[in-house]
């Protein structure tokens, strides 16, 4: 890889962060930057864009409905409550009761719900339940049909890990975007209205709509950082690439707090944006 795109991507300047990085100009089509790009990772919450998309690719092909209701049992509750998430702040006055009160009072969700909560919420709950009603293995020939090989969404049955690699996820924002993934653009802007944003800017001053999903995970020694998503001037015209930045560092323990590395990425993105005209 030159230097010159090594400085280009932002990469150079953070210490001992390891990084994979990929950034698509959706306009031309054109891969800006590759570093690492096909190194496997653990895929962390970026993972719930895979799973929601083929969720809704199964919604488009009328299998499931976005108004079905499902019920979270206090068993799927229980074992899904860690991390981020809205339902278990919902649901935790309700978990305080006895088993026999609470078994029939958790209130159902519909799949719109479920997938909204999943990708804006970043919940985990939500996103098992999705997974559960879509089909662990459905979902994987699915993302096997969109040419993702490289991505395997978390199954103990199979023994399958939750994995991906920079080229992936940017190859499935860039088909997403497009439409060819999923076709029905209703389901589409759905899916990106979903996804939580924040507003910086170029060196010029433009300002720019980054909307991105943050993927963060420790495990075996190491935390691992990620952030993916769109980039976008605030009246949609001018700027739109994809990008997608995975990243790991030693753990200091096993519940080592991943915020310092989150800050790092973020500032990646933000020079990211910074160069961009």
């Amino acid at each position: 890889m030159t230097g010159s795109i090594k400085e280009a991507s932002g990469i150079q300047t953070y210490g001992q962060l390891h990084t994979a990085f990929f950034q698509q100009n959706l306009k031309t089509d054109q891969v800006v930057t590759e570093y690492n790009s096909h190194e496997k990772q653990p895929a962390a919450s970026l993972g719930k864009l895979f799973i929601v998309a083929v969720a809704l690719k199964i919604v488009e092909d009328e299998v499931l409905d976005l108004q079905q209701r499902y019920h979270i049992t206090p068993y799927e509750y229980q074992e899904n409550m860690h991390g981020t998430g809205r339902l278990k702040v919902e649901f935790l006055p309700l978990w305080a009761m006895s088993k026999a009160v609470r078994r029939d009072m958790l209130p159902t969700k519909t799949l719109e719900d479920l997938l909204r909560y999943s990708i804006q919420f970043s919940d985990n709950v939500a996103i098992a339940k999705v997974a559960d009603v879509a089909g662990r293995n459905r979902i994987q020939d699915v993302l096997s049909n969109w040419h993702l090989h490289d991505t395997t969404i978390l199954n103990l049955e199979s023994g399958t890990l939750n994995e991906t690699t920079a080229q992936n996820v940017g190859q499935f924002l860039y088909e997403f975007r497009k439409g060819f993934l999923v076709r029905d653009n209703y389901l589409g802007q759905k899916f990106l209205r979903w996804i939580p944003t924040r507003k910086t800017a170029t060196a010029s001053g433009q300002e720019v709509t980054v909307r991105h999903k943050d993927g963060n995970i420790t495990q075996d020694g190491f935390s691992y950082c990620h952030q993916a998503g769109y980039l976008q001037s605030i009246d949609r015209r001018y700027i739109e690439h994809s990008f997608v930045a995975l990243t790991s560092d030693k753990a200091v323990s096993d519940k080592d707090s991943t915020y310092p590395q989150q800050a790092r990425v973020r500032e990646m993105v933000e020079d990211m944006v910074h160069q961009l005209s």
